[in-house]
């Protein structure tokens, strides 16, 4: 069974404007998904769709084989955790410890106390239970969110735009655990712009165009098309294609010739 399932889904805002049309994906257990594409395109409508914050205008959302119309709001959050681009919209309490309780409810004490400390070890942040979560830097603030996530155990998590407003230490800090999440069998799906990031972590994107998927399908093979003007590749994929051209290297592959001089910069102190 797919972890989601999307058949011919349609949605439209209330003012009319089509935001998604004739949507068709189907996202199975322990992907490592990116969602990309320009300002309106669609890409945060389409998530909003997976834990029922958004119902379709036509056609059918199904997570785990269960119609989100027909699903309740404790199993679609139970199974589905999004973590916002602005993380302070999500924290409110007066301690970090505080914060990753408040969304475990009906669980006996060992198994909370359990839950918030194997959650704030997953990231970093097991020193930090009693101080308030304002003074946290943002991406501190970032990976508490994650934490109070992660500690609900939802088989699907979602980021949106996850790392604007973090340096790369941090966003690589940030993807680090989602692919930890992902190798223990979580599906992680994450909405950006960030192509570096999508090229490191990703092994599928889709690109969204105008409501619709415009691209399904393997990152590397994305990143090799020289003709795609929808999203903006990484500086090293375009540095690739460049000595593919001058060098002409008809044995490697721009992705080789890319891993390549990606290797040879991070040796160097670049990255």
């Amino acid at each position: 069974m797919k972890a989601i399932s999307i058949e011919n889904l349609d949605y439209s805002y209330k003012n009319g404007f089509e935001a998604l049309k004739k949507i068709n994906l189907e996202i199975g257990s322990g992907e490592f998904v990116a969602i990309v594409g320009e300002n309106g395109s669609g890409k945060t409508t389409l998530v909003k769709h997976f834990n029922g914050l958004l119902l379709p205008s036509n056609g059918k959302v199904s997570i785990f084989g269960e119609d989100t119309r027909k699903s309740t709001r404790t199993y679609l959050t139970s199974n589905v955790g999004l973590i916002f681009q602005n993380p302070d919209t999500m924290l409110f309490a007066d301690t970090v410890e505080k914060e990753v309780l408040f969304g475990l409810r009906n669980i006996d004490i060992e198994e909370t106390k359990n839950r918030v400390d194997k959650s704030l070890k997953s990231v970093g942040l097991d020193n930090y239970k009693e101080k308030f979560p304002r003074y946290l830097s943002r991406g501190e603030r970032q990976r508490l969110a994650f934490a109070c996530i992660i500690a609900m155990k939802p088989k699907i998590i979602i980021l949106d735009e996850p790392t604007t407003g973090l340096d790369a230490r941090e966003s690589r800090k940030l993807l680090d655990i989602a692919e930890d999440l992902r190798s223990k069998g979580h599906t992680i799906i994450i909405v950006t712009h960030s192509m570096e990031l999508v090229a490191e972590y990703s092994k599928r994107t889709i690109v969204m165009e105008n409501g619709s998927i415009f691209y399904d399908g393997p990152t590397r093979d994305l990143l090799s098309r020289r003709d795609n003007k929808l999203i903006k590749k990484p500086a090293i994929t375009e540095l690739s294609h460049l000595y593919d051209g001058i060098l002409r290297l008809d044995n490697f592959s721009v992705e080789d010739i890319a891993s390549e001089l990606a290797s040879i910069y991070k040796t160097r102190g670049g990255i």
